[in-house]
């Protein structure tokens, strides 16, 4: 593969190959009930989901920078990289809906979701007698929820040709409101810088960064 990018400082052409991979699974189910002979109806969904996305890229990076005081320089390099990212989420919805005497139906729903996410990158970058290491993990958590009012139009009449009388449809979103009830999160980045194989303190750092979120 070939890409080409660009930050505020540099430009980058990429040429190498890049493995990635992907894989998810979920499971859901959804319950109704029908009550006070049909005025009322109750409905419960549930769902999990977990899934995985890594990422290999390996190969030649020539870099330039954007500086226009001086002559163009490049910098050929070689790049290493191996990034993963596990996650999963659940998720529980429920609520209630009047049935009008016109058959329209209206009521709260209300959801919540947690989620959560690993994820791990190593790469290696290597120019002449410079090799920079740079190993990152991060840990994501979350909890979400909404409340909101739901209902749906009239039905539609069609006439009486063919098997159907009217045109019925589900129920939309009309006001609601959502937030984050709970976010934590860390991040952590070790980078070292080497050159001729010898560590260069200057240059070698290691960063950690905590976040905290929580509604009261």
């Amino acid at each position: 593969m070939i890409e080409v990018g660009s930050t505020s400082h540099h430009g980058e052409l990429f040429i190498g190959t890049d493995n990635r991979r992907s894989a998810q699974l979920g499971v859901g189910a959804f319950i109704g009930w029908s009550l006070a002979g049909g005025k009322v109806l109750a409905s419960g969904y549930g769902s999990a989901l977990a899934g995985c996305d890594s990422g290999s890229p390996r190969g030649l990076v020539i870099r330039t920078p954007f500086d226009h005081t001086a002559d163009p320089d490049l910098s050929i390099g070689w790049v290493d990289n191996h990034s993963r990212t596990n996650y999963g989420a659940l998720s529980a919805s429920g609520g209630a809906r009047y049935v009008t005497p016109a058959n329209v139906k209206f009521g709260p729903l209300v959801s919540a979701e947690a989620v959560v996410g690993f994820s791990k990158v190593h790469a290696e970058d290597k120019s002449g007698s410079r090799t920079v290491d740079k190993i990152s993990r991060s840990f994501r958590a979350a909890v979400n929820g909404s409340a909101t009012l739901v209902a749906s139009p009239l039905p539609v009449p069609i006439g009486s040709q063919g098997p159907f009388n009217s045109i019925s449809f589900s129920s939309a979103p009309v006001v609601g409101v959502g937030t984050t009830l709970m976010q934590t999160g860390t991040g952590s980045t070790l980078r070292l810088y080497e050159v001729d194989g010898q560590i260069v303190p200057e240059r070698t750092f290691r960063d950690t960064e905590f976040t905290k979120i929580k509604n009261t």
